[in-house]
């Protein structure tokens, strides 16, 4: 969060690292369209399984999608006891829609059903950057070379070309 006299901003992304070119193209090419909210319970398109955590806006799950079979990490956030959250996650659902870049997760679906918003994107099951360091054994030059390489441009396009601060970087092997 971001506060000023002028107000507040709430927004978030994901950052990865994604170790295939091809995989990138293939993905990237597939998101075409601006992903649009759909009135509908997620639960009737996707099974939850376990919690991957909390945040101050929301809880994320590991989530399937039911007719692809895919993985994928949802966010789930409740508006409803509190109105300046709606204003929040539309904040977030602008910031990420527009966010196309090989390094950075992507938004695929998004519902809204009961004063509920949940957002589905790539799930990053890498973890956190140091713990990811900490229990590889060893890195070649070149490992960390082509890792802080993909990192940068994340965070280049991230703040250059959308004017958006990360809060959160995850990787993603």
């Amino acid at each position: 969060m971001a506060t000023n006299v002028a107000g507040s901003v709430h927004s978030s992304a994901m950052i990865h690292v994604e170790e295939s070119e091809l995989d990138y193209y293939f993905h990237s090419n597939l998101k075409g369209k601006d992903i649009r909210f759909r009135n509908l319970n997620v639960r009737n398109y996707y099974d939850f399984g376990d919690e991957l955590g909390r945040g101050t806006q929301g809880i994320h799950h590991h989530v399937v999608e039911r007719a692809s079979g895919g993985s994928y990490a949802s966010k789930t956030m409740v508006t409803r006891f509190d109105p300046r959250r709606k204003e929040w996650v539309e904040s977030e659902y602008n910031v990420w829609n527009g966010l196309n870049h090989r390094y950075i997760s992507r938004l695929h679906d998004a519902f809204y059903h009961d004063d509920t918003y949940t957002f589905i994107s790539d799930i990053c099951t890498g973890g956190d950057i140091l713990s990811s360091l900490i229990t590889r054994e060893s890195f070649t030059e070149y490992n960390i070379c082509v890792f802080i390489r993909q990192l940068l441009e994340g965070l280049d396009y991230l703040h250059n070309e959308n004017h958006t601060a990360h809060l959160s970087l995850t990787v993603w092997f």
